[in-house]
């Protein structure tokens, strides 16, 4: 019966942490400050795929489906070189200031309709553009399994944050254990730095999942509160305009989505025609 009370003097500790932060909050100018055009060149490789004991949940359908065939008449596997990209969605992103350019090549497997050994490798191929002078826009070329889509959006905005003293962030990540430790959802906490391919990232953890986000990526607006790996290459705006993510995983190592990093660069330029548009969709 003492548990909303003590929640109650938890929350109202966090309002006081916010309250003592009030002072350092940006002017009504910097808000407006577009803090996303300071990003400099990044260039993201990654993967994402769902794993159920341990084995991408995808690829051991295929196999399992492909086993039961046998030797059945008109068998037709799916070509060797296909079956380790079974379920896995291939991540490609290059930021630079406010411009965002992403590519997404999700592959699955079918079955031929006309007969029931034939299988297919299923490709959905994703583009994203976001920059200054588009709008909002979805264009599907192909249809069905081997569809190709692209979508339009504006420049990455994000705006800039109050800014939190060590103290601050010390008094909250003690109101959020303590309100984990009581079991209510939605907290997360920090367990320090890892590093990628170089890239130093903070490690925060929910009730659901484990994620490493970049921590220069903070300057620029970025939070890594999105689900990459989640998004599993679904339809749909991309999550890399608010998360640039190293890592992410189930928050037990368990069943889930596992978000792996390949390479990633910060500062170095690339090729400025990742940002140009199709002439077919504009």
């Amino acid at each position: 019966m003492y548990r909303p009370i003590a929640l109650a003097v938890l929350l109202s500790s966090l309002v006081s942490i916010s309250a003592c932060s009030a002072g350092d909050a940006p002017s009504s100018s910097d808000a407006a400050v577009n803090v996303a055009s300071k990003t400099p060149p990044i260039h993201l490789r990654q993967t994402a795929v769902t794993l159920r004991d341990g084995q991408p949940v995808v690829q051991h359908q295929y196999q399992q489906a492909s086993a039961d065939c046998g030797h059945a008449s008109g068998f037709t596997p799916i070509p060797a070189k296909d079956v380790g990209k079974l379920g896995r969605t291939y991540y490609e992103a290059w930021y630079e200031g406010d411009r965002l350019s992403v590519k997404a090549d999700t592959w699955g497997f079918t079955l031929s309709g006309q007969q029931p050994c034939v299988f297919k490798v299923t490709h959905l191929s994703q583009r994203w553009f976001y920059q200054p002078g588009l709008s909002s826009a979805k264009h599907q070329l192909g249809q069905g399994a081997d569809a190709h889509i692209v979508y339009l959006g504006g420049p990455v905005v994000h705006r800039a944050k109050a800014a939190v003293t060590q103290t601050d962030k010390d008094e909250e990540a003690e109101v959020m254990a303590e309100l984990h430790q009581r079991g209510y959802g939605g907290t997360s906490k920090q367990e320090g730095q890892r590093k990628v391919d170089g890239q130093l990232c903070t490690v925060h953890v929910d009730t659901t999942r484990r994620y490493c986000a970049l921590s220069a990526a903070e300057d620029w607006g970025f939070d890594g509160a999105n689900d990459v790996a989640g998004a599993g290459g679904a339809y749909g705006d991309s999550p890399y305009t608010d998360a640039i993510n190293l890592w992410e995983k189930p928050a037990d190592g368990g069943d889930g989505s596992y978000l792996t990093t390949q390479s990633i660069t910060v500062g170095k330029p690339f090729d400025e025609r990742v940002f140009s548009v199709p002439d077919t969709v504009r």
